[in-house]
């Protein structure tokens, strides 16, 4: 990433980081407790992805906003569809995903907040 707000972007997402991890072990952690193995390597994630991969090379500061947006926007999407797919018939598994998508849905407000548009 390049551009005037490569520090705080760059700390920004060093904190994103922190909370996906925290999320993806509960997550994993759930899928045991229901007996299912959870498959967390990168190829597999990579090859399951609906996400279009990033450009090759240094992005602008702007464009690594809009592309993380972008991303959590769908993530947040797909999360909040899933808990309601759920719905009664596993309430603590719902509740890790409505209490996930709570927090895609504040770091989606986080990103905006920061976004200038060009």
């Amino acid at each position: 990433m390049v551009g005037a707000a490569f520090k705080p972007i760059h700390a920004h997402l060093d904190e994103l980081v922190v909370e996906y991890r925290d999320w993806y072990d509960e997550v994993a952690e759930r899928l045991a407790a229901l007996g299912v193995a959870p498959d967390g390597r990168s190829t597999t994630v990579a090859a399951t992805t609906p996400l279009a991969q990033l450009a090759v090379g240094p992005l602008a500061d702007h464009e690594v906003l809009a592309a993380f947006d972008e991303r959590i926007s769908l993530v947040a999407q797909a999360v909040g569809e899933r808990a309601q797919e759920i719905g009664e018939d596993d309430l603590p598994t719902q509740d890790l995903l409505i209490a996930i998508a709570t927090g895609l849905d504040k770091q989606l407000w986080m990103i905006r907040a920061q976004r200038i548009e060009r």
